[in-house]
Formats: C-alpha cells, structure tokens, sequence
C-alpha cells in the first residue's frame, strides 16, 4: 500500500468507489477543490480509500444573558448578517454552529435557516 495525493485520473475510481458505497449518505466532494489537501491510499488493485481535508467555517457566539432576549436576537440577527458575508467573501459555501442548548438550537433553526448535518459531529482535538 502506498499514500499519494489525489490526481485528475483518480476521480473516475473515486466516483465509482462513491456510487457504490456512499451515494445514500452524502455527495461526492470535488478533492480537488476548496480542499487543504487530498489524498489517497492504493495498491496493485486499486484505491483502497480516498480522503481530503476540507476547511469549515465556524460561527462561534457568546451573548450576555443579563440582557432581554430581544437585544440579544437583534445582536444575533447582526453577527449573522456579518457573519453571512465574511463566510462567502472567502470561498465558503456553508457556515457551521455546534448547539449544546436545545431551544438555542431550534431558534437558530427556525430564525436563521440552519439545518442539522447529516451524521453525527465530532471532533478530535490535537
């Protein structure tokens, strides 16, 4: 087994590896754009597995609570906008929240579009 980044030639394989086995789950990423890096891992029998580092925008938030839920909705409506055109001005398409408050979680839903993401989040801290 060798490791080697991804090259033009390789997303065919990519592509069938996908439809074969992750069609259902999510869309195939274009490794070769928007992408810190990609690669794979292969052998005499092909690509065994094929990954790539994606960077994700973040939008982090602390309200003081000692404020009404009104002034805190309006600052939030604000950061969003700004938010919104900061994420896009540099290249992104999707503009991520980790929630631990349930009715924080349905807000940001309800108010400013935010979806839960396919599978479950996790993270590795390093």
């Amino acid at each position: 087994m060798i490791i080697r980044s991804i090259e033009h030639k390789d997303i065919p394989e990519i592509a069938e590896i996908h439809q074969a086995h992750f069609k259902e789950e999510f869309e195939l990423h274009d490794f070769l754009q928007k992408h810190l890096c990609a690669f794979l891992v292969e052998d005499d029998h092909g690509i065994i597995a094929a990954t790539g580092i994606r960077p994700i925008a973040e939008i982090v938030v602390i309200t003081n609570k000692d404020r009404t839920p009104i002034d805190r909705m309006k600052a939030f409506y604000q950061l969003f906008d700004a938010s919104i055109f900061i994420t896009q001005r540099h290249g992104f398409d999707q503009l991520h929240c980790f929630v631990q408050d349930p009715k924080w979680s349905k807000r940001v839903q309800k108010s400013f579009g935010f979806v839960p993401t396919k599978g479950q989040s996790l993270v590795l801290d390093i």
